[in-house]
């Protein structure tokens, strides 16, 4: 009994028979609903449910389900009947061995689903999708974009060639539709699906199938039956709300939960009847785990594991029962503590709560009864039809059938006598006894609308069974199920959004969520479109859930159904106009109601040749637009102008937000209704929409003119009459532009009066009158469309008064978007712009149809009427008058305001002029191009990627993404992306550039400037009038817009230009923008007149009325034409850079305008050229002074030049002088070379005779000499004071990082290496890197401070960097480091060694190494003269730079209390472990470099290309090969300071010695040295034990051959581990090895040596030869090659640091293989030298030598290596042959004998391949298939969303509950066992990569590109994504470096991180 229930009784005994039935009542099992029924009392109410009982359910309903077949086998293929819901063998348990558990692939464990079984072909798939999972979309086989294949259905059906999408499932009812015919325009031929798909060994001819048993049709059916009236019965008595009783005294409650009879008795332990009550917990996505844990803990006072399973239970199953119990008090309690931080919690009848749970397992039950059914099958030679079949159509059939209230009788039998025992059988006439129920006779209601509706009522996993049933039964029943599902869903469409929208806690279970399996189908949406009134039901909710907010007595929230009813029937002019502020507006549940109506609308226009859902006869269409009158000049926004605003709102985003959904309707509403007009009258509707919204802007310029009467022409503070305007009460007034043409447009002020951006009807009308615009035409009286449609009342043509009332909505936007863009709307805030950019790019396509009605406008009233309404509009008319000061004196603006007003006005003139193509009617795919072209000009030589390209283009004209790539490339080049942070792009091909007009209406001013300037580019060596624009013509004259030329033919525009070139050229107004404007609506004019020349009169309107009207100058009676003014302006006087381009445009007009503009014209101009002589002398005039003046410019320049060079010149005197030096040359004159050093430096002493020697000649015994040369140390200026470092009077040093590293691991044998196989003894190593700044010791100091200060006031945010770990930011290039290295010299003497003969390790131990190491072992070195270890350390030291000054630092007398901060960082950052810490932190800074000298021969070897002869040095950066040097510098002070001032530091460093020598020549020396057990000479790497050597015993030896000496005895040490290493990593742990590698080669000697070392080794007999015959010689010989060339690169870095050695290559043969010349210059013998059969086989010095290495490590544990090697390894035959690998049974004893070794025994080698990241697949897909068959190492399932570890390959679960440890995520915790303080992980469902150190953490982009060479982080564009090698190489070169931890300090420190990492 769990710890929740009330009762502690045992549970009953499960899976007995029930008795059989014994009801009349047809297709019902009385019993079981009886046993269901009585359930909670049988049961004592044990909740939550346990297994057994939930098992013993399932187990009952299949054993009732076949009771009528011959025998369970029929039915379930299996003697047994089922207790669970899973496919027997579906999946197997997880294994307990966490290394089992770890990246299992369940591909073996999991079979395919009942979706893909034979039994389905010829069904819908119907594969209901979890979250996350994989969803394939292809457009060229899709219908729609919700026609989605699961992944097992898309991988069965060929796509290839095809444009395919995939995406991640959101987890909302969506299913898998292959095989819907409906869905696709081909069959998909899915080999698991599709009829047509024949499967091999198939027969040819489908057999016929016999009907199942009658018996058995008929368990099945009251089986069936019975459930559903058991879940509904249960159900319908549940609440919808959510409710606690306020007190003990309140807790009766009623209704269904009213106590039964027999909980009313007394039990035998109580005299009192005890009803039991159930606390329920429900699930919410508002609280975090850690919150409901809390809460349970705190309220039922249990421990936290419990606590935590209550919070998993909730989250996963939806809801739980926390405790079960009598008390009231008690219960209450408990909600009131839970319930306090808002969680939900109810309470209700233990026995209800009881029994809705079974109801759960019910619903799961006949979701998944058919995945235990079996198929057709063949019995006794008769093919029955399929049982899974049946039982599907079963349910769909009981689903349509009413329901049965038998929970009525048994309550009732139970209430007339209680005392009588519970019965089961249950009679018709028990139901006729039955009172009548009124209110279901009133409506029948059929099973599924009761389940439908109790969709609210249920919890999260019953609410998704519910939508998991509906699929697999109506959607996969077939079209008859579907559609009849459809009718019963939209019939209770009404209650279903109701709940959705108001009472709905979760809203994304809702099953309103299933409507888009029902309405996107074509035939289904249309039949609910046409047939029903469905669209009616959801404008009247919109209606009223929008109305709420400003009518809410009317349409009240509350009663909702009061609501849509008067939303039905009331209808008026114009409602109130909505703020967009209540929570209605706030909510985007109302989303859900725009997709679905979209849904219907696109099934509805897939269907041919059927009625219109907006015909006249069924009101749809009225109520439309009744709908859109709701939304009509929403968010009213009014200007403020005396004072800022408070308080800036957010609603104009709700606004915005709805007007993008309405976007998408109106154009498809638009398509339908032209697609399907009205016989007759094409243009019915769109008088319907006038006629609507006539009516509105009546009553709206009613109000307003009221508005501005009663407010005496004052409203909002600002008075609307500035210049004298007052309108009468039609709403229009007089405006007089022209003197005596006065004309009458509606009053308005934009800058005082209430405006909107929102007008759905006009644009609703925009789309109708642009569908028309191809429709058939007669001219019915004379009229054209736009005449007819708008005619209203007049007889003749537009109703004008009509027009300008509807049109002033547009107009009234236009101008808003040009006053709040000259910052005439500042006060209001930052909100306007913000709409600006909204509305022109979001909901562009609405500005676009604002556009479209202004220049429907122009044609309709005439350019006159409409150019004054312009400038009426915009308040500027006296600007156009020539007097810019009085026009801002009457609106109220700046001048600079008033200019940008102009400007906007212009390029509005020319937008509406030139812009023709919806006029036109050009075609989508052509209007598609032209905008593809126009945006890829923007780019110009540097392109534009795919999607920023795509997300400018207009969503009506991307039919699919094919189109724009089948434009694209036509009309341009795509570049993929070099580097490995930029994007593919696409570039305009040449010849597509003669399309370009700069001008393009969608062009914005910044890229109207940039697309000029890449055409002048382009155009530059080109001569002609590139510039000259094109328009097309307007042919069809039906519609209307051919009066659009009209506009340039009015008096009204010639004053306009006339002014606009007035005003810049003569006037108060600079702006080269106007001129430009002016010039070019001038050409524009010029242009359009040409074209009508040509195809009508040949009359030059335009041009002759700028050669007549006469207008007068300001300020003079002087009166000019427009070409006259031209002709002034062209005046010499004009000469400004930025007027040259005007000016030459306005040439080429007034050249054509005498040519066409009559003889007044041609005269006129015959006259200027006249009298250009004296102009032109007056030009040459000026020329020559502007000459001059160029050239005094550049003599002046020349002498500033020749001043700054005379006084740099002076300043490097003075430098030169005070600071001498010589420097000394070579005899052939070139200077002396070094590495960065010219000379000694300053400050430094060198042990020189006379000190001017910057190299020295070493005389040698004979070849090549040896010789020096000085290597300066860095010195520079200090990045934190800007002074110099090298003056010697404050400290200094480079920044530096240490971080522990796991990079390297051991040798890879084989030809893949496990990642998790890291080196037992250097699992982590410090890594030193440095960004080689320098630093004065003082300023760090200040530095650091000042980062603590800001840790201390920045509290809240999350550090780029760690104090604790003494980490800090570089001030200049912001790299991570933790420690400050001081340099102390100035120099450094190197010598340049020549190539000398190689010598063996015998010979050196004869030629005095043996002595030394004797005298060492038995404690002889040094007794004569106390001391003489320090002397020799001291002697190697280089000297320091000069001293500090007196009184400083105790670091001048002791250096090593300089590098405390750094050894202390260092011995930290290898965490809590034991150290040495003798010579504190000495023996860490050796380690450092050795491990540091290991990983940068590491990253030169994956820099190198293969052949160069360039030394190691020069593919390892200078930064780190400085560093190398001061921290071995530095080590080698401190230890000599150290044994200077401790006098036990040298015994320690002898008695170390001693340990270390006997480790190495424990086998050639005689006798026993007791010292301190070592690990294995074998196991240590060799450059760490080299660099131990080279920093203490090397030194304590000297000598000047001492570094080859021990350099030869490690290189025969590093190729006896490589082979030991084999040997025990293939014999003994089995790994596999590259066999094509190993074959091909015999060489004997090779073979012996192996052999020999193997009996050094003391292995059992066989087990040598057997990893011999696996590996081969080849294989051994690449391995032993490979490490010995790492190791001796490795040599050369640490003799370079180290020992200040510089090997010469002199007397070396071009083309030398890099490692025969390591070699010759280590001068060390050959790999075959060593290895042959002479080396061990007889008692030489290297068998004995070898040997004791051996012994070594075979004493560590002999137990594993006698015996008989890995169960996997090839066996020796009893004749000597090898043979391949045991059996099975020998195999198992092999592993018995199997030993697994007590601590691993990984020899130590170079590493032999660079370290790599794993291999990730070349398609994200494949990733993403793996990634969701990967199971959890921690939790054992599959990750929800998985991490994949890109270090060793493991899938994790990312920010996922389930693998948390106090707060940290599984990413940060696998981290700490991989990769130690860093982590690297492809986070696979976001498609996002995840770099971590420590608490700190970044996401950067994947390496995957799409075919666009664009990422898509979040799978939110979907195209199919590749590996892009480039990028994965450069993360994989990030993490080989070293350098995640700065890369994610930067970015860290980049932004205002608040942290939160740690929990990924």
């Amino acid at each position: 009994m769990s710890w929740f229930s009330s009762t502690t009784e045992p549970p009953p005994h499960f899976q007995t028979p029930l008795p059989p039935a014994s009801t009349d009542i047809p297709h019902f099992d009385d019993q079981l609903y009886a046993y269901l029924h009585n359930s909670p009392y049988t049961h004592h109410y044990d909740l939550p449910l346990s297994g057994d009982l939930v098992a013993d359910v399932i187990w009952k309903l299949n054993s009732r389900l076949c009771a009528g077949a011959p025998s369970p086998d029929f039915v379930f293929g299996s003697p047994t009947i089922p207790s669970v819901l899973t496919r027997e063998g579906e999946q197997v348990p997880l294994p307990e061995d966490d290394d089992q558990a770890d990246n299992m692939d369940l591909d073996a464990r999991v079979t395919l689903g009942p979706e893909y079984q034979e039994s389905q072909r010829g069904r819908t798939c119907g594969r209901v999708f979890r979250k996350g999972e994989a969803v394939y979309r292809c457009r060229q086989c899709a219908v729609d974009e919700t026609c989605v294949l699961c992944s097992t259905c898309f991988h069965a059906a060929n796509h290839e060639g095809h444009e395919t999408f995939f995406t991640l499932a959101s987890g909302s009812a969506g299913c898998c539709d292959c095989n819907d015919p409906e869905a696709w325009k081909t069959d998909l031929m899915c080999k698991y699906h599709s009829h047509a798909y024949v499967p091999p060994g198939s027969p040819s001819m489908p057999q016929t199938e016999t009907p199942l048993p009658p018996s058995l049709v008929e368990s099945i059916r009251a089986t069936v039956s019975t459930a559903l009236d058991f879940i509904i019965d249960t159900l319908t008595d549940s609440p919808s709300k959510l409710s606690l009783p306020v007190s003990a005294a309140h807790a009766a409650l009623s209704g269904a939960d009213l106590p039964e009879a027999c909980e009313m008795r007394a039990t035998p332990a109580s005299a009192a009847p005890r009803y039991y009550l159930a606390l329920v917990l429900w699930n919410d996505e508002a609280h975090s785990f850690s919150e409901v844990i809390g809460q349970v803990q705190d309220a039922l006072n249990v421990v936290s594991d419990d606590a935590r399973m209550v919070a998993e239970t909730v989250d996963f199953h939806g809801r739980q029962v926390l405790k079960v119990s009598p008390d009231v008090v008690e219960l209450l309690r408990i909600a009131r503590i839970i319930s306090h931080i808002g969680l939900t919690v109810s309470m209700r009848s233990a026995r209800e709560t009881f029994r809705e749970e079974v109801a759960g397992i019910l619903i799961d039950w006949l979701r998944d009864v058919t995945k235990l059914l079996v198929g057709s099958q063949v019995i006794d030679g008769v093919r029955y039809e399929s049982v899974d079949g049946v039982v599907r159509q079963m349910i769909c059939d009981e689903l349509f059938s009413p329901p049965r209230k038998f929970k009525r009788v048994l309550s009732q039998r139970l209430v007339d006598n209680p005392d009588a025992e519970l019965s089961s059988t249950i009679r018709q006439a028990d139901i006729a006894q039955l009172p009548v129920d009124e209110s279901a006779e009133r409506e029948t209601k059929l099973r599924v609308d009761h389940m439908i509706l109790s969709d609210i009522k249920m919890w999260k996993q019953a609410r998704n069974a519910l939508r998991g049933l509906f699929v697999k039964t109506m959607i996969v029943g077939g079209e008859e199920s579907k559609k009849r599902m459809a009718l019963r869903f939209g019939h209770s469409y009404l209650q279903i959004i109701t709940n959705f929208l108001l009472h709905d806690r979760e809203p994304e279970l809702s099953v309103v969520s299933f409507s888009v399996q029902l309405f996107t189908v074509p035939s289904i949406g249309n039949y609910l479109a046409t047939k029903t009134n469905l669209l009616l039901t959801m404008f009247s909710v919109m209606k009223a859930f929008y109305l709420s907010e400003v009518l809410p007595e009317r349409f009240p929230l509350k009663n909702f159904s009061l609501a849509t009813r008067n939303a039905q029937e009331w209808v008026c002019d114009r409602y109130p106009k909505l703020t967009c502020d209540s929570e209605a507006a706030k909510s985007k549940r109302y989303w859900q109601l725009f997709q679905e109506f979209r849904y219907l609308l696109m099934a509805h226009r897939h269907v041919g040749e059927t009625e219109s859902a907006f015909a006249e006869s069924k009101g749809t269409l009225d109520a439309f637009l009744d709908l859109l009158r709701v939304w009509q000049s929403m968010h009213p926004q009014t200007r403020y102008t005396r004072q800022h605003i408070e308080y800036e709102q957010e609603n104009w985003i709700q606004a915005f937000n709805l007007s993008l959904q309405l976007g998408k309707l109106l154009a498809m509403v638009a398509e339908c209704i032209q697609s399907k007009p009205e016989p007759g009258n094409p243009c019915q509707e769109a008088i319907k929409t006038i006629s609507v919204l006539d009516a509105w802007s009546a009553a709206e310029e009613k109000e307003e003119v009221t508005k501005v009467l009663r407010q005496q022409g004052h409203a909002a503070g600002v008075g609307v009459n500035m210049n004298q305007r007052v309108p009468s009460e039609d709403g229009f007034h007089t405006v007089e532009f022209i003197e005596g043409k006065p004309v009458r447009v509606p009053f308005f002020n934009v800058a005082s009066q209430a405006v909107s951006f929102h007008h759905p009807l006009q644009w609703f009308l925009a789309y109708q009158i642009g569908s028309m615009l191809d429709a058939p035409w007669n001219f019915p009286n004379g009229r054209t469309i736009l005449e007819h449609i708008f005619a209203g009342s007049s007889q003749q043509g537009a109703d004008t008064k009509l027009v300008c009332r509807m049109m002033e909505g547009p107009l009234q936007t236009t101008v808003l978007l040009s006053q709040i863009r000259a910052g005439a709307w500042v006060r209001n805030g930052l909100t306007p712009r913000a709409q600006v950019t909204h509305y022109r790019s979001t909901i562009r396509e609405h500005y676009d149809q604002d556009l479209f009605l202004l220049q429907a406008y122009l044609c309709l009233v005439g350019p006159d009427l409409w150019l004054n309404a312009l400038l009426d509009r915009y308040d500027l008319a006296q600007w156009f008058k020539g007097d810019p000061r009085a026009c801002a004196l009457i609106s109220g603006l700046e001048d600079a305001q008033i200019g940008f007003l102009a400007e906007d006005f212009l390029e509005l003139l020319i937008t509406l002029f030139g812009e023709r193509s919806r006029i036109n009617g050009l075609s989508p795919s052509l209007e598609l191009r032209r905008e593809i072209v126009h945006y890829l000009a923007v780019g110009g030589p540097y392109g534009i990627t795919y999607s920023d390209l795509s997300s400018r283009l207009l969503e009506r004209l991307v039919s699919s993404a094919q189109d724009v790539d089948q434009i694209l490339e036509i009309v341009a080049d795509f570049k993929y992306p070099e580097g490995t942070h930029d994007s593919g792009v696409y570039l305009l091909k040449s010849e597509c550039w003669t399309e370009v007009d700069p001008w393009f209406w969608h062009y914005d001013k910044n890229q109207r400037e940039q697309v000029e300037v890449h055409l002048k580019e382009k155009y530059k060596n080109h001569p002609g009038n590139w510039w000259v624009p094109k328009p097309p013509p307007i042919h069809n004259t039906a519609t209307g817009f051919a009066r659009l030329d009209l506009m340039v033919q009015s008096e009204v525009f010639i004053h306009i230009a006339f002014f606009a070139i007035w005003n810049t050229f003569f006037g108060l107004v600079q702006s080269t923008f106007v001129i430009n404007e002016a010039v070019h609506i001038l050409a524009l004019a010029l242009a359009t007149e040409k074209q009508v020349d040509e195809s009508n009169s040949g009359v030059y309107a335009f041009s002759l009325l700028v050669d007549q009207v006469a207008i007068a100058v300001p300020g003079s009676t002087k009166r000019l034409t427009l070409l006259q003014l031209l002709l002034e302006v062209l005046d010499p006087e004009h000469d400004d850079d930025d007027l040259k381009e005007p000016l030459r445009r306005i040439e080429w007009i007034v050249e054509q305008l005498g040519e066409r503009g009559g003889a007044t014209a041609a005269a006129t101009l015959r006259t200027w050229k006249a009298g250009g002589g004296a102009k032109a002398e007056k030009s040459v005039a000026k020329a020559e002074v502007n000459v001059q003046k160029r050239l005094d410019a550049k003599a002046a320049a020349a002498a500033r030049k020749a001043a700054i060079m005379a006084e740099f010149a002076q300043a490097q005197k003075k430098f030169s002088e005070e600071n001498p030096f010589e420097v000394s040359d070579t005899e052939d004159g070139a200077p002396s070379h070094g590495n960065g050093a010219s000379g000694q430096g300053e400050g430094w002493d060198i042990d020189d005779e006379d000190g001017d020697a910057a190299m020295e000649v070493i005389d040698t015994s004979g070849g090549v000499a040896e010789r020096t040369q000085l290597w300066d140390f860095p010195s520079d200026t200090c990045i934190f004071c800007q002074e110099e470092t090298a003056d010697g009077t404050e400290t200094y040093g480079i920044l530096g990082f240490a971080q522990p590293s796991t990079v390297l691991r051991s040798a890879e044998v084989g030809h893949e290496l496990v990642p998790s196989y890291l080196r037992a003894d250097e699992e982590v190593g410090l890594y030193m890197s440095s960004c080689g700044h320098l630093m004065h010791l003082t300023c760090f100091h200040s530095y650091y401070a000042s980062i603590r200060t800001r840790h201390e006031t920045q509290d809240d945010r999350s550090q780029p960097e760690n104090i604790d770990r003494n980490e800090f930011l570089c001030p200049l290039c912001k790299t991570l480091g933790n420690c400050f290295i001081p340099v102390l010299w100035t120099a450094k003497e190197e010598r340049v060694v020549p190539i000398r003969e190689p010598a063996t390790v015998e010979e050196w131990w004869t030629a005095g190494l043996g002595d030394f190491a004797t005298a060492l072992i038995h404690g002889e070195l040094g007794e004569e003269e106390e001391g003489e270890i320090h002397e020799k350390f001291s002697s190697v030291v280089t000297p320091h730079r000069r001293r500090d000054p007196p009184g400083g630092p105790p670091a001048a007398q002791d250096p090593s209390i300089l590098y405390r901060r750094l050894t202390r960082t260092l011995i930290a950052a290898l965490g809590p472990k034991p150290h040495d810490l003798h010579i504190e932190g000495m023996i860490e800074m050796r380690h450092a470099i050795s491990y540091t000298v290991r990983c940068l021969e590491v990253i030169a070897r994956d820099r190198s290309v293969e052949g160069s002869e360039a030394p190691i040095t020069d593919h390892i950066p200078a930064n780190s090969l400085t560093l190398l040097r001061v921290l071995s510098e530095g080590l080698l002070t401190c230890a000599a300071a150290d044994l200077r001032n401790n006098s036990e530091s040298e015994t320690r460093l002898e008695e170390r010695g001693q340990e270390l020598v006997w480790s190495i020549f424990a086998g050639v020396m005689e006798g026993e040295v007791e010292t301190v057990p070592l690990m294995p000479f074998l196991m240590m790497d060799g450059i760490d034990g080299l660099g131990e050597v080279l920093y203490g015993v090397e030194i304590m030896k000297g000598g000047a051959a001492s570094f080859w000496e021990w350099t030869s005895v490690f290189y025969l040490r590093e190729i006896v581990a490589a082979l030991v290493n084999v040997v025990e990593a293939v014999g003994f742990r089995g790994m596999e090895i590259d066999a094509e590698r190993g074959k091909g080669q015999v060489d004997e000697e090779w073979s012996a040596f192996f052999c020999d070392l193997g009996t050094l080794l003391n292995l059992e007999p066989g087990v040598i030869e057997s990893v011999l015959a696996r590996t081969g010689v080849a294989h051994l010989k690449w391995i032993v090659d490979t490490c010995v060339l790492g190791f001796m690169r490795q040599c050369v870095l640490l003799g370079w640091a180290r020992a200040g050695l510089v090997f010469d290559d002199a007397g070396l043969p071009p083309g030398t293989l890099e490692a025969e010349r390591l070699r010759r210059q280590l001068r060390l013998p050959t790999v075959d030298e060593i290895c042959n059969s002479r080396t061990l086989r007889s008692e030489s010095f290297l068998r004995r030598l070898i040997e004791g290495w051996c012994l070594q490590l075979h004493d560590l544990d002999p137990a594993y290596w006698a015996c008989k090697g890995h169960p996997s390894l090839p066996r020796l035959a009893p004749d000597g042959s090898v043979t391949a690998s045991p059996a099975d049974s020998a195999t198992a004893a092999a592993a018995d004998r199997y030993v697994v070794p007590n601590s691993p025994l990984y020899v130590a080698t170079c590493t032999v391949r660079v370290p790599r990241l794993i291999a990730l697949p070349h398609r994200l897909e494949k990733l993403f298939e793996d990634s969701i068959r990967k199971v959890c190492k921690r939790c054992r399932t599959i990750p929800t969303d998985p991490a994949l570890c890109l270090i060793c390959g493991t899938f994790v679960c990312s920010q996922s509950y389930c693998c948390q440890e106090e707060d940290k995520g599984e990413c940060h915790i696998h981290a700490g066992t991989c990769g130690g303080e860093v982590g690297i992980y492809f986070i696979v469902k976001k498609c996002v990569i995840y770099l971590m150190h420590n608490e700190n953490g970044c996401f950067i982009h994947p390496p995957y590109l799409d075919a666009h060479g664009e990422v898509d982080v979040g799978l939110r564009r979907g195209r199919p994504q590749f590996l892009n090698h480039k990028r994965y190489d450069e993360l994989n070169r990030t993490w080989l470096t070293h350098g995640i931890p700065s890369f994610v300090a930067r970015k860290i420190e980049s932004t205002y991180d608040v942290g939160g990492w740690m929990t990924l």
